[in-house]
């Protein structure tokens, strides 16, 4: 299962070197200051980089509990220079993860963010000012993505492709085929191990954020379904080295979720194959 620890990875590296990313520092003692290690030293590792420490809080974001393994809420505390301005960096990663279904290993998160906050006013620590910053939200993690995430989808409109790995919360196929009926010859039934159609279908829960381009487009076909009637869609599926692609049709667009700037929703494709 993935760990805050591997979030904190990924906060790391959209904040770059400028910053030190501690997880669940309930002692608010950073872990890698050695013990016994002279002051001296303690000040210039703590000077080198920003401290931000992510902790979690027990809470479930209700409407997504369904959706995914486990939601709590988190808080990310940086200890800055009482006269360093960090709002960009706030902003960058705010922009980089608000509302980002992500992808580490096996496993999807989603975080949403609060406005960050100074916490606690300026403070006099080792002869120089500080204060904390503070940035609150909320997590949510998957574990239910399609085969662990080896297969990947793409939805093929007729002047437009996108790819949906980072779209999909979970997902699932079937497959179904209609066999020839038995046929009746002097009382007796005589079976025929034929099949005359093939359907396939997929339904995916899909998550977006406001801005996404499908998602205005999967809107568009919700509010108008007439668009369907001219469009040409396939979906195109990668598993275990191999490729295959289907002519599909829309069977159901549906909104599951709308909470802050993202949407989640279901949708389901079919396609039939007539054997000759």
């Amino acid at each position: 299962m993935i760990n805050i620890r591997d979030i904190a990875m990924e906060i790391q590296n959209i904040l770059g070197d400028k910053y030190r990313v501690y997880a669940l520092n309930n002692a608010l003692e950073f872990e890698d200051i050695k013990t016994g290690e002279s002051i001296d030293k303690q000040l210039i590792f703590q000077k080198e980089k920003i401290p931000v420490v992510i902790q979690t809080t027990p809470g479930t974001v209700v409407a997504l509990s369904d959706l995914f393994s486990t939601s709590f809420g988190f808080s990310l505390d940086f200890y800055v220079d009482a006269t360093l301005n960090i709002d960009d960096d706030l902003k960058q990663l705010i922009q980089a993860l608000n509302g980002q279904l992500n992808d580490v290993g096996d496993y999807k998160f989603l975080m949403t963010f609060t406005t960050p906050f100074s916490n606690g006013g300026v403070t006099l620590q080792n002869g120089q000012y500080n204060q904390r910053i503070v940035l609150t939200g909320n997590c949510s993690i998957t574990d239910k993505s399609v085969f662990g995430n080896e297969i990947s989808v793409d939805i093929i409109f007729t002047d437009a492709q996108y790819n949906l790995n980072n779209a999909i919360i979970s997902g699932a196929f079937n497959m179904q085929s209609n066999i020839a009926p038995s046929e009746g010859i002097d009382g007796s039934y005589i079976p025929i191990n034929t099949i005359q159609t093939i359907s396939n279908g997929a339904t995916f829960s899909l998550h977006f954020r406001r801005d996404s381009e499908l998602l205005k487009r999967l809107y568009k076909i919700m509010m108008n379904p007439d668009l369907l009637l001219d469009e040409s869609i396939k979906i195109q599926t990668t598993f275990d080295g191999e490729t295959t692609t289907w002519d599909v049709l829309i069977t159901g667009i549906n909104t599951t979720a709308v909470i802050g700037g993202y949407v989640i929703i279901d949708v389901g494709l079919t396609r039939t194959q007539v054997v000759v």
